[in-house]
């Protein structure tokens, strides 16, 4: 989970550049991981940098006051839905995430039958899960994603527990 202290800097930093309209070193701080590349952020806001700057202030002070709100009441682990259905020889797993390629990879090679379907954003949606290289890197999927579906941010063992997860379903099937 977000600690308290992570949101609070990520809220401090936003309300400091919206209040002053501080710019310096913004790609180092919260925008570091708002978009996969930060630098060209101002393209979306006819190339300035202060409009930019504003706009990932401001979402970084809405969704702080939204976490803020529902820090100690939000339980710590997220629990998704998995589905398995095995038509003839051809078998299927759903799940709410979409995955990164490497944890769908290791499900194929742990799962001994060829003919895999993976099913993603079914009976909901959890957004990116990325792998625990990319947790670890801090990138755009591990940071700022699950801040778009109001989560906490995945730690480097969520791609293998999901992983050990849909194998678990489609076991119970077989």
């Amino acid at each position: 989970r977000w600690s308290r202290e992570e949101v609070m800097e990520f809220r401090t930093e936003g309300l400091h550049r919206l209040s002053t309209g501080d710019t310096t070193n913004w790609l180092n701080g919260i925008a570091r991981a708002i978009v996969t590349y930060p630098a060209r952020l101002p393209l979306r806001y006819g190339g300035s940098v202060e409009k930019a700057v504003a706009a990932i202030s401001k979402f970084a002070v809405d969704w702080s006051d939204q976490m803020l709100l529902a820090l100690d009441k939000r339980p710590e682990f997220l629990e998704t839905e998995l589905q398995a259905l095995c038509i003839g020889d051809v078998w299927f797993i759903a799940h709410e995430s979409e995955l990164f390629t490497s944890l769908g990879l290791e499900v194929r090679h742990r799962w001994p039958h060829q003919d895999l379907f993976m099913l993603g954003y079914s009976n909901g949606g959890i957004g990116y899960l990325p792998d625990a290289h990319d947790i670890n890197r801090s990138s755009y999927a591990a940071v700022q994603s699950p801040k778009f579906t109001g989560q906490f941010p995945f730690t480097p063992q969520s791609g293998e527990a999901m992983v050990d997860g849909m194998l678990a379903t489609l076991q119970a099937l077989a």
